[in-house]
């Protein structure tokens, strides 16, 4: 009996004391000491974590500054550092959102249902410079159903970070992204499936972004970036989207390396904002597709684009090969031009019926006959590609490029290939120059062949 007794009465003097024993903890002092002037803190029961004397979870967090309060269910703290924080996690937060009127109530409140964080040290700046993106460093960010008030209001259902900092190959991913309510634009509002990115220095680009110039180069090894499910409204129906977008590629630690990208279900609807655009082109949406891929040495600046592809259904469709060298990265950060080579190239485009439809509202619109455009386009494009001169020399490849325009001109073929086969590399600072003495010698010096067909 005496000892229930005692054990009862160490139990109501722990009740007791429990308060003042929290208020105390070491990291409950730290975030204390770390909030700026005019912040308070209060909560309801803090329970240090198992394992680690530097770990504590507070529950019903309350911060205010004077009129604001922000709340937390529950926040647990491990390591807390002036300059970062070893695990932190969060649940159900809500903060006011600036941006109401000056004196007036905020704009709204932030919400967040969870939020987990681990390794994240922040570099502090000098007093006046702004914070950069590559200032932080982290292990792991997860973040849940976040949502901003506004217009335009922002919500996303997950964001996963892992590896960020300034020379790390930072892994990402965004889920359910949702702007709605957007101010004086067409597009009111948008949405993303999924947005994801793997061995990117993100820290680095972004700063870059900031600070408006070129990025350094990225880690060595593969990267890519998806994104998927791209809904945009307006007024309330859909204006377009973007079913998907894959970039891929790999790269050493000079820069040389192979890509790959391949967009599938960009379009655009018909809607009071594109309907005289879909009316002149005769189509009711667009539905266009592209692909491409390529491979870079940065010690010769040669590069091979095998593939690249455009099509826009009921519209046409472009593919193009090219070659050239001399575009070193000390050539592209320079803008020089000087040493860059044409090696070779190919042209080949497909009507789908874009050609036919724009003749016949053009000659709906000037109140012609869609004949009498095609002879004022071949007249014109006689005129364009003749040989100069009196009495020019013969030219069979200068002849050959013209007839087999003048027959997709006149709607006897659909489809036109040109390829470019120079006998020898081509400096780019010599097209000008010869393009100004009129297509024959452009033609000749790098080699151009015609073909065409219907299909």
């Amino acid at each position: 009996m005496r000892s229930i007794l005692l054990a009862i009465t160490l139990a109501c003097l722990l009740v007791r004391i429990a308060p003042a024993l929290a208020q105390d903890h070491p990291v409950v002092q730290q975030l204390r000491s770390m909030l700026p002037a005019g912040n308070t803190l209060t909560f309801a029961r803090a329970t240090p974590v198992a394992g680690t004397p530097e770990g504590v979870t507070l529950e019903n967090v309350v911060l205010t500054r004077g009129a604001d309060r922000t709340t937390i269910a529950t926040l647990t703290l491990v390591g807390l550092r002036p300059d970062g924080v070893t695990r932190l996690e969060l649940r159900d937060l809500s903060a006011p959102m600036a941006g109401g009127p000056p004196g007036g109530p905020p704009a709204g409140a932030v919400t967040i249902a969870g939020l987990e964080v681990t390794g994240l040290a922040v570099r502090r700046r000098p007093a006046g410079q702004r914070p950069q993106p590559d200032d932080v460093k982290l292990s792991t960010l997860r973040l849940e159903n976040f949502a901003g008030p506004g217009r335009p209001t922002f919500a996303i259902a997950r964001l996963t970070v892992s590896n960020w900092g300034i020379g790390r190959r930072t892994e990402g991913e965004v889920t359910g992204m949702n702007f709605t309510s957007i101010p004086d634009n067409p597009i009111d509002a948008f949405s993303v499936a999924r947005v994801a990115t793997a061995g990117l220095d993100i820290a680095s680009l972004a700063t870059a972004a900031m600070q408006s110039r070129a990025p350094g180069p990225q880690p060595a090894g593969r990267q890519s970036v998806a994104l998927e499910g791209v809904v945009m409204r307006g007024g309330g129906v859909v204006l377009g989207g973007l079913q998907s977008l894959q970039v891929e590629g790999e790269a050493d630690a000079q820069g040389s390396g192979t890509g790959r990208l391949a967009l599938r279900g960009l379009t655009v609807e018909r809607a009071p904002p594109t309907t005289a655009f879909f009316d002149t082109v005769g189509l009711e949406r667009v539905d266009a597709s592209m692909s491409f891929e390529g491979s870079y040495d940065a010690t010769t600046g040669r590069l091979l684009l095998p593939a690249f592809a455009l099509g826009v259904r009921e519209v046409g469709a472009i593919a193009l090969a090219l070659g050239i060298d001399g575009y070193t990265p000390a050539a592209a950060q320079s803008n020089d031009t000087s040493r860059i080579r044409l090696l070779n190239a190919r042209l080949r485009f497909a009507d789908e019926g874009a050609y036919g439809r724009t003749l016949r509202a053009q000659a709906r619109a000037t109140a012609t006959s869609e004949q009498a455009l095609r002879e004022q386009y071949a007249s014109a494009l006689r005129n364009a590609l003749r040989s100069p001169g009196p009495n020019p020399a013969p030219n069979l490849a200068l002849d050959g490029l013209r007839e087999v325009l003048l027959r997709f001109v006149r709607g006897e073929i659909n489809v036109v290939e040109l390829e470019a086969r120079p006998a020898a590399p081509v400096p780019f600072s010599t097209l000008g120059p010869a393009l100004q003495q009129g297509p024959a010698p452009l033609v000749r010096q790098l080699g151009i062949t015609a073909s065409g067909r219907r299909q």
